[in-house]
């Protein structure tokens, strides 16, 4: 009957009421454990919740400048290429003169190169001449030597004979004859003198010549 349906009904609600209430019972006490089990957790989840929000907006502040740098760039780029066909076009206009130019500049190199490989060979033949040179004086300063040593022993036999001839007066004719024979040999010796003096003036008249020579190359 409708009462029995309603007395079954009061008794399985007083049922779920009791289940409900340990229900929500059971549910505040494992919340209220998780709860105080995640309160470090939590802490830090906040934490980087706000470091997440502040990298965030710090990452949209770089991603705008980073806009404006591309598009600076751009800018930039657009610039240079303007610059860099302003300069092939002032460079074209001047193209040949750029063309004769650059033979110039290949023309002066080999006359340069020329001229260094000329001066080289001349400073090796003017090197060359001083070498004959000092060679030349070295010989005319050993014949002066030699000649003065003649010219000494010429003196010393000059003063002999002097004494030969002082003797001689004194002597007899075989006297005569040994000084006259002292007197070739002087003689000799003048004659040899006289030799190396033209020797000593060919060899002055050969390097004059020599200098000239390289004077007028």
């Amino acid at each position: 009957t409708l009462t029995s349906e309603l007395s079954r009904l009061d008794q399985s609600e007083k049922h779920l009421l009791r289940d409900e209430a340990n229900v929500i019972e059971e549910s505040e006490e494992l919340h209220s454990t998780i709860g105080e089990q995640t309160v470090e957790a939590k802490k830090m989840m906040s934490e980087a919740e706000l470091k997440l929000s502040a990298v965030e907006a710090e990452i949209e502040e770089l991603e705008a400048k980073l806009k404006e740098k591309v598009r600076e760039r751009d800018t930039v780029r657009s610039t240079l290429s303007m610059h860099s066909d302003s300069i092939r076009d002032v460079t074209a206009r001047f193209d040949r003169q750029l063309q004769r130019l650059g033979k110039r500049e290949a023309a002066v190199k080999e006359a340069r190169a020329e001229w260094d490989d000329e001066r080289a060979k001349v400073m090796a033949r003017k090197d060359e001449a001083e070498g004959r040179e000092r060679e030349a004086r070295e010989k005319v300063e050993d014949a002066k030597r030699q000649a003065e040593a003649i010219r000494e022993k010429a003196r010393a036999k000059v003063q002999q004979l002097k004494r030969a001839f002082e003797d001689a007066a004194r002597r007899s004719a075989a006297d005569r004859a040994r000084c006259d024979r002292a007197v070739k040999s002087a003689r000799e010796s003048v004659d040899i003198v006289r030799g190396q003096r033209t020797e000593i003036k060919r060899l002055k008249e050969e390097r004059e010549g020599e200098e000239k020579e390289e004077k007028e190359e």
